[in-house]
């Protein structure tokens, strides 16, 4: 009798370790409108979209900003957006956002410039945030007024640029302030940009498709 039992609990002690071994442990650390999330599967990442194979198991039903429902091992789950520690915890806790590459190569990404809401091309490339007149009429931004006049060389000739002072600048939750910006007269560039006076005082890396950009 106590050697059946033994048996029995033996046998349910490694039907509890194995399916604890089975469930592959999950945090999404990375969420996009388009129906994409970044997801650490066993400590790696993994980038999974709606319509896609499942990876290690894991497969993307649905996402938004807020959260993304993956089924795992045929069960639905919903799981919110968390911080990823799989390379250790550190104090105090640094906001990262993940910004997705788009099918011509580039990362937009959206923010809010004094409190307004924009879209924004990152573009390493430009020393300054820069944005066109119209783009700064809509955000209220008096760059006549406020702004030093200079002049800058196009394709299409030379044009008035004013370089501003923007109060606050913020990409998905990473926040800096009284930035320098070049507002150019006319319809270039077509989209603002996020130049490197603020990548500058982020951390940043690009990895399978995504860039990562961290508070320093």
């Amino acid at each position: 009798m106590v050697r059946v039992l033994r048996q029995v609990l033996s046998s349910f002690v490694f039907f509890i370790w194995l399916t604890a071994e089975a469930a592959p442990h999950v945090q999404v650390i990375g969420l996009f409108n388009n129906g994409a999330a970044v997801v650490n599967i066993n400590g790696q990442r993994h980038l999974l979209k709606v319509g896609k194979p499942a990876k290690q198991g894991v497969r993307l039903i649905s996402a938004d900003t807020a959260s993304a429902t993956l089924e795992i091992d045929g069960v639905q789950k919903v799981f919110p957006l968390s911080r990823d520690y799989s390379e250790g915890f550190s104090a105090p806790v640094k906001k990262r956002i993940s910004i997705l590459k788009d099918n011509h190569g580039s990362y937009y990404t959206h923010g809010t410039i004094n409190g307004m809401p924009i879209r924004m091309l990152v573009d390493t490339g430009a020393s300054l945030i820069a944005m066109n007149s119209e783009h700064a009429k809509k955000l209220n931004i008096n760059y006549i007024k406020h702004g030093t006049l200079s002049a800058a060389s196009t394709a299409g000739g030379t044009v008035r640029t004013f370089n501003v002072m923007l109060h606050k600048v913020e990409v998905q939750g990473i926040v800096h302030y009284n930035l320098e910006a070049a507002v150019i007269e006319g319809d270039s560039p077509r989209e603002i940009l996020l130049g490197t006076n603020f990548l500058n005082k982020v951390k940043m890396i690009k990895q399978d498709g995504i860039m990562y950009l961290e508070e320093k």
